[in-house]
């Protein structure tokens, strides 16, 4: 039978104000003149987004909700290029072969979303140009307590929610819960996110027996891990068809994945493939509130290759008074 367990984890979250604010600052330093001026000596810790359009005012989202910027003018086309080449720090080949995902991540954890004309070769993008629209993510660090997430790490954990929900965040604090407990733990952070790392040293604190493999695609990446740093865990953010590969090697796995429910979970042709090999054994579930769920995944007691796609279903009204907690997210508290 499936077990669901409601995780309130709001007493004792920890949340790193002191690295929000110097990631802010680091982003000042390439905005236009006049948004930056704005948003200096606003509230780090609750700047979650930097919105950038083309032709029109500098916004900011704020526990969720979109405000512009006040004293500013329409942002012209050229500052969004300008910006976007001041953030990365690197030649325009070096920005365009990281635009084929639509993103850019910068040292340091934050992700700059890019919006334009998309340059299509053989049905494939390959580069964004036009430059119409940035969304500078500003991540904060959350500490979730570990009592409370060591108890739901005995196996492979898969973390799902929709964008924004809080996943790479929670995941964060599971890779540095397990590693405080004396867990080595293997993280390819293929996009910067998850560490952060600058020049090779990790910006966001992952634990004392975590090895980092930054910048580097997850499916080669987990393999040089398995090879290479002998890891108990491997974690990646979002979910790839190689992470297959990795099952059956005597580690176990974090990963995070885009579905806001079970319905949504039970959808995905990929998700129904590795929860039909058994690879995870529970599924922590993130909502809107950026509130946690853990459900225990059924499998078929003769066949594990078959799970009950109706074992994950979404627990009813939280109990009582006290809402599960804020999980958190990297662009807002993501």
């Amino acid at each position: 039978m499936s077990r669901r367990r409601n995780i309130a984890a709001r007493t004792a979250i920890d949340l790193d104000w002191k690295g929000a604010d110097r990631l802010l600052k680091q982003v000042l330093q390439v905005l236009p003149r006049e948004a930056a001026q704005a948003l200096d000596g606003l509230d780090a810790a609750q700047v979650e987004e930097i919105r950038l359009r083309c032709g029109q005012v500098p916004s900011i989202l704020r526990r969720g909700v979109e405000q512009p910027l006040l004293h500013c003018g329409r942002t012209p086309q050229q500052e969004l290029q300008r910006t976007l080449l001041a953030a990365s720090a690197q030649s325009q080949y070096a920005v365009q072969e990281q635009l084929r995902e639509g993103f850019l991540s910068v040292p340091g954890g934050v992700r700059i979303g890019v919006c334009g004309s998309a340059v299509v070769q053989d049905g494939r993008v390959t580069g964004i140009r036009e430059i119409s629209s940035l969304c500078i993510r500003i991540p904060h660090e959350i500490r979730h307590p570990p009592e409370q997430l060591l108890p739901l790490l005995s196996a492979s954990c898969l973390l799902a929610g929709r964008p924004g929900s809080g996943k790479t965040t929670l995941l964060r604090s599971c890779i540095r819960a397990l590693s405080a407990a004396g867990s080595r733990v293997g993280v390819v952070d293929e996009r910067l996110e998850l560490a952060g790392a600058v020049h090779g040293v990790p910006q966001f604190d992952l634990g004392p027996h975590t090895d980092v493999l930054s910048g580097c695609p997850k499916a080669a990446g987990m393999q040089m891990l398995l090879r290479g740093m002998n890891p108990e865990w491997l974690a990646v953010d979002e979910i790839l068809a190689g992470i297959r590969q990795a099952f059956g090697c005597g580690v176990r796995i974090l990963a995070t994945i885009h579905a806001g429910s079970a319905a949504e979970l039970r959808e995905k042709p990929l998700c129904r493939a590795v929860l039909g090999a058994g690879m995870f054994e529970q599924v922590l579930f993130l909502d809107n509130n950026r509130a946690f769920h853990a459900e225990r995944i059924r499998y078929a007691e003769t066949d594990r290759t078959e799970f009950d796609p109706h074992s994950l279903e979404r627990n009813g009204p939280w109990p009582g008074q006290d809402r599960p907690a804020a999980a958190g997210a990297d662009a807002g508290v993501h």
